[in-house]
């Protein structure tokens, strides 16, 4: 069946009377005995919490919508909490006379909050910015190789075969089995990849697991402590699995949680009913995500141009919020008979090019060849981790002949006889 399993490795109101903005803003919000908060206050600090979430996001590559009213209710609610804190705090420092230093204790206080500060921040360098120390095209090269670490980890065939048992396959490709190519029968699935004896963009064969978890290390290595005693990382920010409400999905969540804790990597597990789930997914609001896709119609475009910049389907972001600038990406279709050489050039410059070139195209036989060249694109930025392709489960009598489904799930009838 034409259909994958993946994972995709952010105050809304109506003024009705117009007020004195002065007046407005020295509203008394927040009491507590003689201290008040006021309204501008309470703004600052909400304005405050989003813009250190809009930071914390960007530093995975991803964006945070500061519009969305379920952000900025939750800003709200962090911002009137903290300023409460700091009034009880305040509130007590005074009753116990600590609300008067000498010069010397506000001197000391401020250094210990500016080292307190620096560390912080260091923290976030080292520990939850995985490619620390690196910008631009670099920085995102490093990021790949981290999903691609990731997806290496992963035992498709366990997953298929201990957990799903469908009859599904492992998958090593974007492109899902059962689309093909130009001819009509060869799968576009068994020539993805760079021919590095074997077909897609990982092996998933039951022999090369071992290579796979070596290879994950070696990357691990370059980004993260590793104690070699436990061949474990130390400091692999913690990820967090959003998948859509599920036994069977929590399930495969619960294996890819234990895969990762393997290594050292702390992932949790979140769901959400369904109609959340794709919000959040859309808006990027996550680390890892879980994804499936189920083609209309028998040509790789169907799945393929769903991660162009302006696609609603780009869950991944691509091309998007603080990708949008990020020159990191190359392409060369001068051999196919294009003016088209872009390097280091954004998603927008290339891979949205591949896909418009692809849509124009009228030699069948070059449409083909871009659209591998869109799918290697799309599989270097590591972030689709492809787990397995459906399957499509029916009962069929012996007696029933001349029945036959396609590749996208359709069943016909009209040839059928009963012996």
């Amino acid at each position: 069946l034409a259909m994958l399993l993946a994972l995709t490795l952010l105050l809304s109101g109506c003024a009705l009377i117009v007020k004195d903005e002065a007046v407005d803003n020295a509203t008394e919000i927040i009491r507590m005995g003689d201290q008040v908060i006021t309204k501008d206050k309470v703004k600052a600090e909400v304005q405050n919490q989003l813009d250190s979430m809009a930071y914390y996001y960007s530093l995975y590559g991803s964006s945070f919508d500061m519009t969305s009213p379920e952000n900025i209710a939750a800003a709200q609610e962090e911002a009137v909490n903290a300023l409460k804190k700091d009034l009880a705090l305040t509130a007590k420092a005074a009753e116990l006379g600590l609300d008067k230093l000498t010069a010397e204790e506000e001197e000391k206080a401020k250094t210990t909050a500016q080292e307190s500060y620096d560390g912080s921040l260091e923290y976030v360098k080292t520990n939850l910015l995985k490619d620390s120390g690196l910008e631009g095209k670099e920085a995102e090269e490093a990021r790949a190789e981290i999903r691609k670490a990731i997806a290496l980890l992963f035992d498709r065939n366990y997953i298929v075969d201990e957990i799903a048992q469908g009859g599904q396959t492992p998958a090593s490709s974007f492109v899902s089995s059962g689309l093909t190519e130009a001819d009509g029968m060869t799968d576009f699935s068994s020539k993805a990849g760079h021919n590095d004896g074997y077909a897609g963009y990982y092996d998933v064969s039951q022999d090369a697991l071992e290579n796979n978890y070596a290879a994950a290390i070696e990357i691990l290595k370059k980004y993260y402590k590793f104690d070699e005693a436990t061949q474990q990382v130390k400091n692999f920010p913690t990820l967090t699995y959003l998948y859509n409400t599920s036994e069977a999905h929590k399930a495969i969540g619960e294996y890819l949680q234990s895969a990762l804790a393997s290594v050292g990597i702390n992932m949790n597990l979140e769901n959400q009913e369904w109609n959340t789930f794709l919000n959040t997914r859309k808006a990027g609001n996550y680390s890892i995500a879980r994804n499936g896709w189920l083609c209309d119609y028998n040509d790789p475009i169907s799945m393929l141009d769903m991660w162009i910049t302006s696609s609603g389907n780009n869950d991944c972001q691509l091309g998007k919020g603080a990708h949008k600038d990020v020159k990191a990406y190359s392409i060369d279709l001068t051999d196919l008979g294009y003016d088209t050489k872009v390097t280091d050039g954004t998603w927008a410059e290339t891979y949205d090019v591949i896909i418009n070139d692809i849509k124009s195209c009228t030699d069948t036989n070059i449409r083909y060849q871009l659209m591998h060249r869109a799918e290697d694109l799309l599989m270097s930025t590591g972030a689709i981790c492809p787990l397995y392709y459906y399957t499509d489960l029916y009962m069929l009598d012996d007696s029933v002949k001349g029945f036959f489904s396609t590749p996208l799930g359709f069943k016909y009838f009209m040839y059928c006889t009963v012996d």
